[in-house]
This record gives C-alpha cells, structure tokens and sequence, in this order.
C-alpha cells in the first residue's frame, strides 16, 4: 500500500540504493546484525528511516544485497556493476584493490553470490578496525541497501483478527522485533487465495 511512498523516499534520499522485502531468510536480520556481526551501530536511530504516513513501518539497515524482490534506483544500481570507478575514495585505503574488483559484478553472476557476499564482508572487516561510528555509517550508505521493516507481533495481531496495535514502537526497541514476511513463495495446493485476500481486506 505504500510502495509510491518508498519510491518517493528513494528519490528524495540519493544514499538509499535498494530496497527490499522481508522474506523467511532475514527476518531476523536485526539480531544477526547485533550478535553475529556486533553491528549495533548501523542499528541506532540516525540509521532507521520511518516511511511516511504509516504507524510502524521502517527502513532498516541490510548489509547483504538480496536477489529476492525488491526496489532499486536504475542509475545507481548500475553503479555497482563497476565498483572500482564509483568507490569512495575515502575509503581504499582500507581494502586491497582486489577486494574492490571482486564486487565487479561478471556476466551470469547472482547479485547476492559476489556483491553482497563482499558487501558484507566489507563491512564487517570496516567495523573490527575500531574506526568511528560516523565512519562506519558513511560507509554503509554508500552501499544503500535497506529493508521494509514492519514488527512480525504488529501483522500477527492484524491476521489473527485482534486489535489493531494503534502506538507506534520507537525505532531504539525495534532491533528487539522480527520482521513481518512481505514475499515468499506459494506453497502450491497449501496456498488458499480466498483466505489470503480475507487477510488483506482485515488489514488494510
């Protein structure tokens, strides 16, 4: 209902690159950041975006470029495709200039496989070299990548006909929630578009 919305906030904010869907792989993308990674930085509230007119629903930080469905600004996505021309020079002196290349995205390549397998990478090694918060959150934002974050208790609330939650959570207890899945594939003769477009109708 509020992807116009998003598409706006992109254009309007040039370091948001991507945007994707939650889906069963990382909904719990908060926590791996915070406990996996010790990525809590890139969790504090400077990092969270609100999208407009909605109660709870937000952009998070991702630090891993998924293939699966999502939105992307054209002229800034091909940018990666050469990520030795448009990386920050700020920041080279930081990685080995094959580390760079190997984001170079090859003919037949997942997205996910090579760029967001050193996205990450990146970013992780970035953060153990005790470097400053702001220069750690410069860094992500060149990478752009973000998620539509909504509270999992939030929509299972909606689903099981209770009351709607009418307070907003604050984006600080927000790390603290799983996201609601938004795409994921049909689970063949289990799928029952009656009861899904029910459930839609509820929630809208």
């Amino acid at each position: 209902n509020h992807i116009g919305t998003v598409i706006q906030m992109m254009e309007d904010n040039s370091f948001i690159r991507y945007v994707g869907f939650a889906t069963s792989t990382n909904v719990s993308h908060n926590s791996v950041m915070k406990t996996r990674y010790q990525l809590d930085t890139l969790l504090e509230d400077d990092m969270i975006i609100k999208i407009p007119n909605t109660r709870n629903q937000y952009l998070h930080p991702l630090i891993y470029w998924y293939d699966s469905q999502h939105l992307c600004n054209v002229d800034r996505y091909l940018n990666i495709f050469r990520p030795y021309r448009t990386f920050p020079n700020e920041f080279r002196s930081y990685f080995d200039v094959k580390m760079i290349q190997n984001m170079t995205i090859r003919k037949g390549d997942f997205i996910e496989d090579r760029f967001g397998q050193m996205q990450r990478r990146m970013i992780v090694e970035l953060n153990s070299q005790s470097i400053s918060k702001s220069l750690l959150k410069s860094f992500f934002r060149w990478f752009g990548s973000y998620m539509i974050f909504s509270p999992n208790e939030v929509y299972e609330k909606c689903l099981s006909n209770e009351e709607l939650v009418s307070e907003t959570i604050e984006s600080s207890d927000l790390i603290d929630y799983r996201a609601s899945v938004m795409v994921g594939h049909l689970k063949g003769r289990q799928y029952d578009p009656v009861k899904i477009l029910s459930y839609m109708k509820e929630c809208d």
